[in-house]
């Protein structure tokens, strides 16, 4: 202790506080952290916190209920907004008809999609799922809304381009990879707009994407099924 009293002295005095740099300060710290335990604690006059009440005055009080303004959300709140939404459809899913109607590309009414509302209502307070044709503006309705971020069922998805491939058994290797794509992006995703089709990965196999790979009939054939995945409620 009487080794660090040098030390001690010069931070008591003001000439060190004058001219004290961050350099200095890391220096005393470092010679005096062995024994900073020791440092006398009587005599320190402990301040009670201070506390603000301020009364509330009732008639001023507004109670709304919040809506998830989603255009306003940037990339990385609109993934938790999305994964929240699925985790909720998800745990539902094996008992709702509705969402496996709508996984399997099938018909809905606004009665099923409402009774879906208010049970997703009740499993997450808060939750609207009418405010998904915000964040969907290219959905045509709520189920195609819902189907975007559930996705569509792999097998309903294989069953439409088999029947193209069955028509066409002459496709080649590229073609086909072409339409494993295809299929893959519109199982995770329930659809697929025209604009994806000519960016990455979809132009990896030609720069002019289904309309470099197939002759116009063919394409013609291949737009008819992705348009048939567009949702269909009542």
């Amino acid at each position: 202790m009487k080794v660090k009293l040098p030390v001690i002295e010069r931070v008591k005095s003001d000439e060190f506080w004058d001219e004290v740099t961050v350099g200095d300060l890391e220096e005393i710290r470092d010679q005096l952290r062995g024994i900073v335990q020791f440092r006398r604690k009587d005599g320190v006059t402990k301040l009670d916190p201070i506390i603000i009440d301020i009364k509330e005055d009732e008639a001023d009080i507004e109670r709304k209920k919040h809506k998830v303004r989603l255009d306003k959300l940037d990339d990385l709140d609109m993934v938790a907004y999305r994964n929240r939404v699925n985790n909720v459809l998800q745990a539902i899913i094996d008992q709702n008809d509705t969402l496996r109607k709508i996984r399997l590309g099938e018909p809905v009414t606004d009665s099923d999609l409402e009774d879906l509302c208010s049970l997703v209502l009740t499993q997450e307070p808060g939750l609207d799922l009418h405010n998904l044709m915000d964040y969907f503006q290219q959905a045509d309705s709520l189920d195609q809304a819902i189907r975007e971020i559930i996705g569509m069922d792999a097998d309903a998805v294989h069953e439409r381009f088999t029947k193209f491939v069955q028509a066409h058994p002459n496709l080649a290797s590229h073609q086909i990879k072409f339409l494993d794509l295809l299929q893959n992006h519109i199982a995770k995703f329930g659809s697929i707009k025209t604009d994806d089709l000519y960016e990455p990965p979809f132009t990896t196999l030609h720069s002019d994407s289904l309309d470099g790979l197939f002759e116009q009939s063919l394409a013609d054939e291949l737009f008819e099924i992705i348009g048939s995945f567009q949702a269909n409620s009542d």
